[in-house]
């Protein structure tokens, strides 16, 4: 990108016999302001749609690049600072322009966009034509040709420069002598001095001081002075006269320095020394005004929407103090003094996030927050833009976004594993919508967040027994008929359950006695179980036995009639196992015995750990082994041992292998569960 302080005049070629009647040309305008000549009638201009090119551009600056048909290129560079707003900028080239006053017509052009857009700082406009740029002159005129006049262009190794404060159409024409003689003064004086200013560069002379000063005198005088004298009381009706203002300040400011810089040493700024420091306290007092006007509308007005448009363009002239360099606390517009006055505020009323935090682990952020126009109401809409950004280094990117329709901004943030410390800035700004976004008048506020690592803590373990561990006795006595084989004469049963959580133990036994149908005789049976678990540290040992006897005897043995005495036991219990922090590894042992042979269907084991573990019918004697991981969190475990043993007094063939049954039979079980973290 050019310097854009760096250019200066460079002479076109000189025109045969010319140099002087172009001198007396512009010497003549020095009445330019009273009088003025006829204004030409507006152009129709022709472009070349196709070719055209559009950008975003901001505060940061762009560039934007084409070529003609006939091979011309244009180049246009916006320097930082040069915009307030992110604006579309197009750039489109021209191709005719209607009653164009060179009878050569057009030899390049481009119309720029939007037409009238303010610059702070100059743009550079580069043409550079196939053919070279020696003869020809610079132009510009304003919406669809409207006001065509010469512009000062400066010519280097075939390329043609124009410097920018403001945007219309510009181009290049081969003039004749005779047609630059016959063109009219414009009657802006802007434009009338623009043109003079051209013509002096186009003559081809050496540049006299004394000359463009005058030029910049007349053009102060009859120009850029009324325009700052209406602005100082303009703004806040239409603020159309000092935006026009604004634009003539910049255009001749711009002229005075660029056109200085041909002279060693610079002389314009002495020689208008006066007329320049009036032009910035003037226009100083307009912006004071205008942002007061506007701030104190906005401050006094219940509708919000008109509040926020005057909001906008209070803002809009602080911004332009800044941009104009007069941001100075002795004129009042520097911007800590403006904007401590701004009818706009912005507050961020929650911060949440956790403290329980180290490094590596994500947390989430949530923020509340709302502007407010003077005492008015708070509001979510516009909704503030957020920017969390991580202090201390490491090159993580920011997290932004916009907050909900109910204020609130709702992230996930890492805490970074290398970082020992948190500290992240929260930024919340009222952020301006619409085609016409002010850049740097965001109101903001913002808030620190610092976190070092939570003390971590230890992993927990809870180990206790479950709600019931039971002993359960019977005793049944029942004969045949063999429509009813096995009918239950007599039963008797007792329970017992642990505390909660510890240990328990239980002993108990039961028995009962019948006698068979139709036949003389007695039986009996007796159960006694024991049940229990033993708590430690980190695990338990759940341990149970069964003990079964029965007994029977009878006077008779008809052969229709049996006898039969079974005794059936059971115990069971559990435990629950609570991980908490991280997880824990697991060991379960099982061993079950039995002392004789069990009977065919009833005896076994079972033993369970929250789905992990699952063994039924453990019917021999046996180990059973398992571990593994758990994650945090509550298992249950649970198991039983059943027995059974019987007696018959008169067995029959139809039994089988039945009476082999043990009269006593004692089964133990043993379980040792440990867990560790």
């Amino acid at each position: 990108m050019h310097d854009v302080r760096s250019l200066r005049p460079h002479r076109a070629p000189r025109t045969t016999g010319a140099a002087a009647t172009l001198l007396a040309a512009a010497l003549l305008l020095t009445g330019l302001g009273a009088c003025g000549g006829p204004t030409p009638p507006p152009s129709n201009v022709s472009t070349d749609p196709a070719r055209a090119v559009s950008a975003e551009v901001g505060r940061d600056g762009g560039e934007l690049e084409t070529t003609a048909a006939d091979g011309t290129r244009y180049r246009l560079e916006v320097p930082p600072g040069a915009l307030l707003a992110r604006t579309t900028i197009t750039m489109v080239p021209v191709t005719a322009i209607a009653d164009f006053p060179a009878a050569a017509g057009v030899a390049a052009g481009v119309d720029l966009g939007p037409d009238g857009l303010t610059l702070f700082e100059p743009a550079i406009l580069t043409v550079e034509p196939n053919a070279g740029v020696d003869g020809l002159v610079g132009f510009a005129y304003q919406g669809d040709g409207e006001g065509l006049h010469l512009e000062p262009s400066f010519a280097d190794g075939g390329v043609a420069t124009f410097r920018l404060s403001s945007f219309s159409g510009y181009g290049l024409g081969a003039f004749t002598l005779a047609e630059i003689q016959s063109l009219p003064v414009p009657s802006d004086a802007g434009a009338a001095a623009r043109q003079a200013l051209a013509l002096l560069v186009a003559g081809g002379d050496d540049l006299d001081a004394e000359a463009v000063a005058l030029i910049l005198l007349v053009w102060y005088v009859d120009g850029l002075a009324p325009l700052l004298a209406l602005a100082e009381v303009d703004p806040g009706v239409s603020d159309a006269v000092y935006l026009r203002a604004e634009t003539e300040f910049l255009q001749w400011s711009d002229a005075l320095f660029s056109f200085d810089l041909y002279f060693a040493p610079p002389v314009l700024g002495d020689l208008l020394a006066s007329e320049r420091d009036a032009a910035r306290s003037s226009l100083a007092a307009a912006l004071r005004r205008g942002f007061e006007v506007h701030n104190d509308a906005c401050l006094a007005t219940a509708d919000a929407a008109t509040a926020l448009g005057h909001a906008y363009q209070a803002a809009r002239f602080a911004l332009a103090a800044t941009s104009l360099n007069l941001d100075e606390p002795a004129l009042f517009l520097d911007r800590d003094y403006l904007w401590s006055q701004y009818c706009l505020t912005v507050a961020i009323d929650t911060v949440d996030f956790p403290d329980t935090l180290r490094p590596g682990d994500t947390g989430v952020l949530e923020l509340t927050g709302a502007y407010r126009l003077g005492d008015g109401p708070v509001s979510f809409d516009p909704p503030l833009r957020y920017r969390v950004a991580f202090q201390g280094g490491g090159g993580f990117a920011d997290l932004t976004g916009t907050a909900n329709a109910f204020g609130a901004y709702v992230v996930d943030v890492t805490w970074p594993a290398l970082a020992d410390t948190l500290t992240l800035l929260v930024e919340a700004c009222f952020d301006w919508e619409g085609g016409l976004v002010l850049s740097d008048a965001d109101v903001c506020t913002e808030t620190t967040i610092e976190r070092t690592p939570a003390e971590e803590e230890e992993p927990s373990l809870t180990v206790f027994a479950s709600a019931n561990g039971v002993v359960n006795a019977y005793l049944n006595v029942s004969s045949n008929p063999p429509a009813t084989p096995y009918s239950v004469l007599d039963q008797d049963s007792a329970s017992l359950g642990p505390p909660n959580p510890g240990s328990f133990d239980l002993d108990l036994s039961a028995s009962g006695s019948g006698s068979a149908a139709g036949a003389a005789g007695s039986s009996q049976a007796t159960v006694v179980g024991d049940a229990g678990v033993v708590v430690g540290a980190d695990g338990a040992t759940f341990t149970m036995s069964v003990e079964v006897f029965a007994r029977g005897s009878m006077s008779s043995t008809p052969p229709s009639d049996e006898a039969a005495v079974v005794g059936f036991g059971s115990a069971s219990g559990g435990m629950t196992v609570v991980i908490e922090g991280t997880s824990a590894s697991y060991t379960l042992n099982v061993s079950i015995t039995y002392d004789a042979p069990l009977a065919p269907s009833s005896d076994g084991a079972s033993v369970g750990l929250s789905g992990l573990v699952d063994e039924r019918d453990i019917r021999s004697s046996r180990v059973v082994t398992s571990s593994g991981i758990l994650p945090p969190g509550t298992y249950s475990f649970g198991a039983e041992l059943v027995a059974e043993a019987g007696f018959y007094a008169n067995p029959s063939p139809d039994y089988g292998d039945l009476f082999n049954w043990p009269e006593t039979l004692n089964a133990t079980m043993e379980v040792t569960f440990s867990v560790s973290q």
